[in-house]
């Protein structure tokens, strides 16, 4: 599907946003427009991961705590739930990461007018890529993973447009986004080991 960093551009600064931020964020994004453009989200396998840079991105990201990573592929029909027990609204990642930022609101972030630039460029069309990668996942669809990936790739944007030091917090979690996607913590005996989407 078609993207347009440049009406992105346009928005970011129309939004209180500075030339040298709007650059840094655009770079940050650019895997996603690529993948956005092919229409096929390149989901790494979980032999592949590394675990520890998941957990710097998850430290640097919210002072989450990782012991360890259980990995769901996106070709396996997943049942639910996808934890025992299973995690509470409230503990997903989408959930805290908005617990964590959405006191930080920048002009960007709290304007319509780029949320709607936002979509209009990448969202939508990556939306659909990761759409086709949890093709026939099962219970792992309705994880709504999308949450996670919009979530953090448009307040990194609104961030480093912004020049604001939370992109760097951000920074690695964006990176990873490109390959594996965190869904949520276990609880109890399972606390610390995060469930991680992967691919094939």
């Amino acid at each position: 599907m078609r993207t347009d960093p440049e009406t992105l551009r346009r928005d970011l600064l129309a939004c209180g946003g500075n030339p040298e931020g709007v650059e840094r964020a655009l770079a940050g994004l650019a895997p996603f427009f690529a993948i956005a453009e092919s229409g096929s989200y390149p989901l790494g396998r979980a032999s592949f991961a590394d675990v520890g840079g998941i957990a710097t991105a998850l430290w640097r990201a919210g002072g989450f705590h990782v012991k360890g990573c259980a990995f769901l592929a996106s070709c396996l029909d997943h049942r639910a739930p996808l934890a025992n027990p299973p995690p509470s609204e409230a503990a997903t990642f989408y959930r805290r990461l908005r617990d964590r930022y959405d006191g930080e609101l920048t002009p960007a972030l709290s304007n319509p007018r780029f949320d709607a630039a936002f979509e209009r460029a990448l969202g939508s069309a990556l939306e659909a890529a990761l759409g086709r990668a949890l093709k026939g996942s099962g219970a792992l669809a309705a994880a709504h993973p999308w949450d996670d990936v919009r979530y953090v790739l448009s307040a990194f944007t609104a961030f480093a447009a912004e020049g604001r030091r939370e992109a760097d917090a951000l920074g690695p979690l964006v990176a990873l986004l490109a390959s594996h996607v965190p869904l949520f913590e276990g609880t109890g005996r399972n606390e610390g080991i995060w469930c991680v989407l992967s691919g094939c």
